[in-house]
């Protein structure tokens, strides 16, 4: 399950009467980035944070903006004659500029890059086909063009085995199998992301095994964490990832679903070891939470198949994002 974060766009207007006829100046629209309360799984506020903002106004079967504009934080200003439009915002990619001869079926041919993202500044977009005549709020969701993974727990029991009584020392935790685009994609009412489908022209983030790139931020993190036989871990760790769609779990396959990888050694034995987790067919603004068990030392790489009685994971999809807040003017 998954709701969308919500842009505010206060429309503020006054009309007198002149001459015995009602007259209506433009509209002075303020733009808001307003959050509502966080659910469970968007733990870290700054999921929701805004660095930068666009907006653009369409009117109906319009292949240019009526208004459009650009601004750091998360407000701007346009100026607009009352009517019907399809309200664009794009939240968090600055390297879009728009422009007079921006269209709608440009927008939506866009795609979003990993790296445009960071923890504190998640790419996000959508629009809204409205009327707007008065005074009033106009609610634009927006949905993430990331997938969110959370390592919620991680059990140890070695019971009935060699292992028992031995410690697991998780290393380290990655997201492998990353690609790495998600499109603007395109909705009834305008965009809406979507997962682009892995080809030889894009890019892939830690193939097969972790390799360290500008994405470290968003899908690696060292853990350096003892678990003791017959105890779990519970610390909760974060992950974010332009969504891959395929759903392939091949060892070693291209393309290949993403993967959650845990490296660790086990007791007195150096060696690392590797559990993973496959996560096929994500989707864009959706958060998986993970649980593991670990049963028995891991494989010899990060997607050595191992048997059941080794590891097992279980996988829930959560709310990701916030609910919607109702402003009245």
């Amino acid at each position: 399950m998954k709701k969308a974060l919500i842009l505010l766009i206060l429309a503020l207007t006054g009309c007198s009467v002149r001459d015995n006829q009602e007259y209506c100046p433009q509209q002075f629209l303020t733009v808001l980035f307003t959050p509502g309360e966080e659910t469970k799984a968007a733990s870290e506020a700054a999921e929701s944070a805004v660095s930068h903002l666009s907006v653009l106004l369409f009117t109906d079967g319009s292949t240019a903006p009526y208004a459009f504009g650009s601004a750091e934080g998360g407000s701007l200003s346009l100026s607009i004659a009352s009517g019907i439009y399809t309200v664009y915002a794009i939240a968090n990619f600055p390297s879009f500029v728009p422009s007079s001869s921006t269209s709608p079926s440009a927008i939506a041919s866009m795609t979003s890059d990993l790296t445009d993202n960071s923890r504190s500044a998640l790419v996000m977009s959508g629009a809204l086909r409205r009327s707007i005549t008065s005074s009033g709020t106009v609610a634009v969701p927006v949905l993430r063009h990331t997938s969110k993974v959370i390592l919620k727990a991680v059990s140890v029991d070695f019971g009935g085995t060699f292992l028992e009584g031995e410690t697991v020392h998780l290393k380290k935790c990655y997201l492998d199998n990353v690609w790495g685009s998600c499109s603007f994609g395109t909705s009834s009412g305008g965009i809406s992301p979507e997962a682009t489908v892995p080809s030889g022209s894009g890019t892939w983030y830690n193939l097969h095994g972790y390799v360290p790139s500008a994405a470290d931020g968003l899908l690696y993190s060292a853990m350096e964490t003892d678990i003791p036989d017959g105890t779990t871990w519970s610390g909760r760790q974060f992950f974010y990832c332009t969504p891959n769609p395929s759903a392939e779990t091949g060892e070693n396959a291209v393309p290949c679903c993403t993967r959650l990888v845990l490296e660790a050694s086990v007791g007195d034995d150096a060696d690392i070891c590797y559990y993973h987790v496959d996560l096929p067919g994500m989707a864009p603004n959706s958060a998986y939470s993970v649980s593991v068990a670990i049963g028995y030392s891991g494989g010899d790489g990060p997607e050595s198949n191992i048997g059941r009685w080794s590891f097992s994971a279980e996988v829930s999809v959560e709310d990701y994002s916030v609910s919607e807040m109702r402003v009245t003017l």
